[in-house]
């Protein structure tokens, strides 16, 4: 489904729109214009963090991004446990979007490393949580897991010199499947929601009916955000409504 193609997006919308009070949502933007391997092309910092716009792969990870935040606003105001996933490199977190986020919704930040989980590779990570309890993912880990055999080391990154003699970084042949998820990640992700589930229900209830209460009284913009539909590209989503 790609989110941003405005069915892709709508129905991305309504999905979300589904889930109910006090479930869960795990989200992991595409990170490849964000992650170090690309600062050379994409221009991308801490201090610039939105990067080169002309870029097609800087202007659609930005789009995605945003649309991913807009997706979260929704799981935040249905009390929806979210989860999201960037690895440890990312500075996704410095784009003006994820900070004006992190303003209004409350995120816990917890370090792991894949390996643990059982993939091949370290693959540090990060991931942004709606629920404290998130620290507590490594509990729920096996104590022991299979051994993992490695035919040859992963080439995840490549080291060069271009014609002017700079050193460059490119992605190695192994980069792209190191985003796929070990099984024990999804099965301690799932012993925690598990474990959680029936407080996080009955604490989300609760929030929700207190916030119906407080929305009565209170007048709806409808307006939206300009700096949000800049961001997300939201204008020919809404245009469709007109």
């Amino acid at each position: 489904m790609n989110i941003l193609g405005i069915n892709g997006f709508l129905q991305r919308v309504y999905q979300v729109c589904r889930l109910k009070v006090g479930s869960g949502s795990l989200m992991a933007p595409v990170c490849s214009s964000f992650v170090f391997v690309s600062r050379g092309s994409t221009k991308r910092s801490a201090l610039s963090p939105e990067g080169d716009p002309s870029a097609p792969s800087v202007r659609d990870g930005n789009i995605i991004l945003c649309r991913t935040l807009v997706l979260l606003y929704i799981c935040a105001a249905l009390r929806v446990w979210f989860m999201l996933e960037q690895p440890k490199g990312s500075i996704m977190q410095e784009h003006p979007a994820f900070r004006n986020f992190i303003k209004h919704v409350s995120l816990w930040r917890h370090y792991i490393a894949m390996r643990d989980y059982g993939a091949p590779t370290q693959k540090p990570t990060w991931l942004y949580s709606s629920l404290k309890c998130i620290e507590s993912l490594s509990q729920f880990r096996p104590r022991q897991l299979p051994k993992i055999v490695e035919e040859e080391p992963k080439e995840m990154v490549i080291h060069y010199k271009d014609k002017e003699g700079k050193a460059r970084i490119q992605g190695g042949k192994d980069l792209k499947s190191s985003e796929n998820y070990p099984i024990w990640f999804g099965r301690s992700m799932s012993r925690m929601r598990s474990r959680y589930a029936a407080q996080v229900r009955k604490d989300a209830k609760k929030i929700v009916k207190r916030y119906l209460k407080h929305c009565k009284a209170v007048p709806i913009n409808s307006k939206g955000s300009p700096k949000w539909i800049k961001w997300a590209n939201l204008q020919p989503v809404l245009d469709c409504f007109l």
